[in-house]
């Protein structure tokens, strides 16, 4: 008898194991990317990683302009921020993360204009990310 509830509390703990580790693979792929990817033929699209835009980041931003101007030949004009919506959490507070993204990012040696995006992407079935776009021009049809 106690070999039997041995056994099946074994067989329990490796279904759990295996559960976690699925669960914890398919969190990862709904993640987006950290490394900088062209958005379109203007923008250049940095993933933040957590919500919110920290003092550590300046470093990053900072060489990712560097790298872009010299690598890619995209001479960065202005900063625009935003988050998606939908999955995570509402438009309100995609608008207050975003809006406090850029004071911190305005507070950054960057000598560029920073903005917010007025309207935001709405994604539903995917983990919703902050990001910080690089543009060529100062356009802000946003």
């Amino acid at each position: 008898m106690v070999g039997f509830i041995g056994a099946m509390s074994s067989a329990l703990c490796i279904i759990i194991l295996v559960f976690i580790t699925l669960l914890i693979g398919y969190i990862q792929s709904l993640l987006p990317e950290t490394s900088i990817f062209r958005f379109d033929e203007m923008t250049f699209r940095y993933p933040i990683t957590t919500y919110f835009v920290s003092h550590d980041m300046e470093e990053d931003i900072v060489s990712a302009i560097t790298e872009l101007k010299n690598e890619e030949k995209f001479n960065v004009k202005g900063l625009y921020l935003g988050c998606s919506y939908g999955f995570d959490f509402n438009y309100e507070s995609a608008n207050n993360i975003s809006i406090f993204n850029a004071i911190k990012v305005g507070s950054f040696d960057t000598k560029l204009s920073t903005s917010v995006y007025d309207n935001f992407p709405l994604e539903n079935h995917k983990l919703n990310y902050c990001f910080l776009d690089f543009k060529a021009s100062d356009n802000t049809d946003g």
